[in-house]
């Protein structure tokens, strides 16, 4: 195998969402790269761009460490591992290799454009992350990332707009923290000419990508923020940007304009699309639902809708939808703060109806059972409902029907749950062909309700039982899964690295890693039959 055929197979898997395979093939590359033939300048490139576009982190600084371990001296390789390095915390790590490669790249005009830009992001982090303990660090950190951004952004205004809007978006930061910084021209003005030259590039056929998230950037600065989420829907209809692409331009609004969901300040709006595609696109794992806000702002959606129109507001539905659903999630615990699993309400109706209750919560036989040793049982158990009103109120749940066969127990609570809608059940398990996708909310690790969005591929199904890749951790047992239109699938059962498949494969090995969960149709079929 080549390394150019390795890379293949990694950009076919990180394509596709595999997380396992991916880290899988990342070792295998890094192997290669120890060997006597190495890896070249522009794999390496490939190989570590195909892994920052899906975010995976840890394992593009462990490609890129080994890389240069190896030998390979490439610029842009040693750029993306100092990315690497500063996305996973080691800012200061990070510092050292770009001031070094800035260095080496002298004579070299775009790469050393790019170390630079890299060495201000890297100051930057520092100074949002509140590294500077004094008045003087706090400004020494500003100071440098201003100093790194604007030095390669004078250099070449025309290419390098992302480091001429960087250093407004800094001077806007240093006026509202009241931080003196001097040397540098208005921000506004830097922010007009940035603008000037992306529209003059966009007239010529010759803006993409992320020359629109520059100018939405620009016209945040220029207080023009309608445009700004025009140019955003532009930028993120691209089919060169991807979570990593959308995930860096959130982290600016968030980090460095200060924006968040529901602020009431004309920047929210903007947060609230990005975070409605990065929640589409999203390979980093989980995304924390009240992070991602429980229910979209009113006044940001009539904005979204106003200004991009109804095709465009899909997202923007998709993730109220999705946040819709986290309302309904319960974390299941012995107290109110610690959970042992997760359940979820649904319709009584939607299950049975010749009920009189109006919700009923599911959850898995081994979280909760009135004969199962391993469970809790229901005068043990505490329900909560983090999203709906942030933990405050406790219920108690008693048990009405259970199976241990499909996992699954179906409980009364002892009064009702206001403020949530009827969760809608699938009318058939989702396509294989094409792969479909897998949401699942939970509490993983009994911590805070998260959507699992990382690695979420559909693997098979033959009912009662649906494998998929979307990851779990202990605490999520019990979660409801969802299809793309966010249609109850299944209830979540278990997973491991050594599932039997449902349908083996000759040549394969019979068992896969896969997280396993019943169908829900076959529950409320079971349901349904059950004794009176």
């Amino acid at each position: 195998m080549s390394a150019v055929g390795i890379v293949d197979r990694l950009a076919a898997a990180v394509s596709s969402y595999d997380r396992p395979s991916s880290a899988a093939i990342t070792r295998e590359l890094i192997a290669f790269a120890r060997s006597e033939d190495g890896v070249d300048a522009s794999t390496a490139r490939r190989a570590l761009h195909c892994l920052r576009k899906k975010r995976y982190f840890d394992l593009m600084l462990a490609a890129g460490d080994a890389l240069i371990q190896a030998g390979q001296d490439d610029p842009s390789v040693r750029g993306l591992y100092a990315q690497a390095l500063i996305d996973t915390g080691s800012v200061t790590a990070a510092t050292s290799v770009l001031e070094r490669l800035i260095d080496d790249c002298a004579g070299q005009p775009q790469a050393e454009a790019e170390a630079r830009g890299l060495l201000g992001r890297a100051h930057k982090q520092s100074y949002v992350d509140g590294n500077g303990r004094s008045a003087v660090r706090r400004r020494s950190l500003l100071a440098s990332a201003l100093a790194s951004y604007y030095s390669a952004y004078v250099a070449s205004p025309g290419r390098n707009g992302w480091h001429g809007i960087n250093s407004a978006a800094l001077l806007a930061r240093a006026g509202r923290d009241g931080v003196a910084i001097d040397g540098f021209p208005d921000g506004q003005r830097i922010a007009r000419d940035v603008l000037n030259s992306v529209e003059t590039a966009d007239e010529q056929g010759n803006a993409s990508g992320f020359d629109f998230a520059t100018a939405a950037e620009a016209c945040v600065a220029l207080d023009r923020f309608d445009d700004a989420l025009r140019y955003l829907n532009r930028y993120v209809e691209e089919k060169t940007t991807d979570a990593f692409e959308i995930a860096s331009t959130l982290r600016q609004l968030e980090q460095v304009w200060g924006f968040q969901p529901g602020d009431g300040t004309p920047g929210s709006p903007l947060v609230v699309f990005l975070r409605a595609h990065l929640l589409r696109r999203q390979d980093g794992g989980s995304i924390d639902a009240q992070a991602s806000t429980i229910g979209v702002p009113p006044a940001d959606a009539s904005v979204l809708q106003r200004v991009l129109g109804a095709e465009s507001y899909v997202p923007l539905e998709w993730y109220a939808e999705g946040a819709e659903r986290a309302r309904a999630v319960a974390r299941i615990g012995i107290h109110r703060t610690t959970g042992f699993g997760t359940g979820f309400v649904v319709s009584a109706g939607q299950l049975d109806e010749t009920l009189q209750e109006s919700w009923l919560l599911v959850t898995n036989e081994h979280v909760l059972s009135l004969d199962n040793r391993d469970a809790l049982r229901p005068e043990q158990a505490v329900v909560t409902f983090e999203a709906l009103d942030g933990g405050r109120e406790t219920y108690r749940p008693s048990v009405l029907w259970s199976s241990r066969e499909l996992d699954v127990t179906i409980s009364r609570l002892d009064r009702d749950v206001t403020g949530i809608k009827p969760m809608p059940f699938a009318a058939a398990l989702p396509l294989l062909d094409p792969p479909s996708r897998l949401y699942v909310i939970g509490h993983p690790l009994g911590g805070t309700l998260s959507f699992s969005l990382d690695d979420n591929v559909l693997l098979d199904h033959a009912d009662p039982l649906v494998h998929y890749r979307t990851p779990t951790e202990r605490g999520s047992s019990g979660s409801p899964v969802f299809n793309r239109q966010w249609e109850l699938v299944a209830l979540h059962h278990a997973g491991g690295t050594g599932m039997r498949r449902l349908h083996p494969v000759a040549g394969e090995s019979e068992t896969y890693p896969a997280n396993e969960g019943f169908s829900f149709g076959a529950i409320r079929r079971a349901f349904q039959q059950r004794p009176r």
